[in-house]
């Protein structure tokens, strides 16, 4: 595992097998040839000396070296404080909270703390990087504010770390107002009668009991209405009282009652008008005058006069 203060041993050579030019095998040791090298994560290797050790031989051979792999995993950072989420609003998303402090430290490069001589040693070196959400995108509500834990990953920027992780809460406050708030003043038409008449913008509703209140026209009544959306509980203002007028009719619609034709003899009536809607008479109608007769400018005969008897 990758340890930021352990440079090569030779004592972690072992093995390996040196021949003489007869073939017989040379005794000797091997060590690194660069003593104070720290092995890194995805090396090529590094060159280790072999030295023989009858002095003899000394004479005789010359060093020889070979290129050495050594399989390095990552280590795991200790993550001994966490970071600080700044305080977001409702409807913001985790990436508008940004995070602050935290430490991370070698541990002992299991992702645990170190104890003991090493925790002096190495386990509190402290680890390079940065922490962000793991998922931004998140929105928290307001019910989860300081309560319901969100992932934060922390990526070093030695490449030879792990990332890790850490579970923290942030503080979620309460926005302004419920979306499509009404306004404090209405004005309605007079079909309107009482409170429930009259239409709110989506997510709101008017509270129980004010939805019989009558509407009177040109006099304003009070009514609240209250935000009933699914997000509701997550805004300051949930509730707003509304004064309510009621025009007058405009009698918009209307009808005409009692008509009567006129005939030759009798008068007639043009009806009066009235509003379909609130019934009042908006019009008076005006007499008609009789037809009086119409008479042909030809005569027809009933009766054929003879030599004694008249016709007609």
């Amino acid at each position: 595992v990758y340890h930021p203060n352990a440079p090569l041993k030779d004592d972690e050579l072992t093995g390996g097998n040196v021949l003489d030019i007869e073939g017989n095998t040379l005794v000797g040791t091997w060590s690194w040839k660069e003593q104070n090298t720290i092995p890194t994560v995805g090396n090529d290797g590094y060159e280790a000396v072999f030295t023989p050790s009858d002095e003899d031989l000394e004479y005789r051979y010359t060093t020889i070296t070979k290129t050495i792999a050594v399989p390095v995993k990552k280590a795991t950072p200790y993550i001994s404080s966490k970071p600080v989420a700044a305080a977001i609003t409702y409807g913001q998303s985790l990436e508008a909270s940004k995070l602050s402090g935290g430490m991370v430290l070698y541990g002992t490069g299991t992702g645990q703390a170190a104890t003991g001589e090493n925790a002096e040693d190495v386990g509190n070196t402290p680890v390079a990087g940065k922490f962000a959400w793991k998922d931004a995108t998140v929105k928290p509500v307001v019910a989860d504010s300081d309560k319901t834990a969100y992932t934060v990953v922390f990526t070093p920027t030695n490449k030879n770390y792990n990332t890790v992780e850490k579970e923290i809460t942030v503080t979620v406050s309460k926005a302004n107002a419920a979306p499509n708030k009404p306004d404090n003043t209405m004005e309605v038409d007079y079909g309107k009668k009482k409170v429930s008449d009259v239409t709110l913008p989506e997510g709101w509703a008017w509270q129980d009991e004010d939805k019989d209140k009558a509407l009177t026209v040109g006099t304003a009544v009070k009514a609240t209405a209250v935000y009933t959306g699914a997000d509701k509980g997550n805004y300051e203002t949930e509730s707003v009282e509304i004064s309510i007028t009621r025009a007058e009719c405009t009698h918009a619609t209307t009808e005409v009652k009692d008509a009567k034709d006129a005939t030759c003899t009798e008068k007639g009536y043009s009806g009066d008008t009235y509003c379909k809607v609130c019934g009042e008479k908006v019009e008076t109608g005006q007499d008609i005058n009789a037809l009086g007769h119409d008479f042909a400018d030809t005569f027809t005969t009933d009766k054929e006069a003879t030599c004694t008897e008249e016709g007609s």
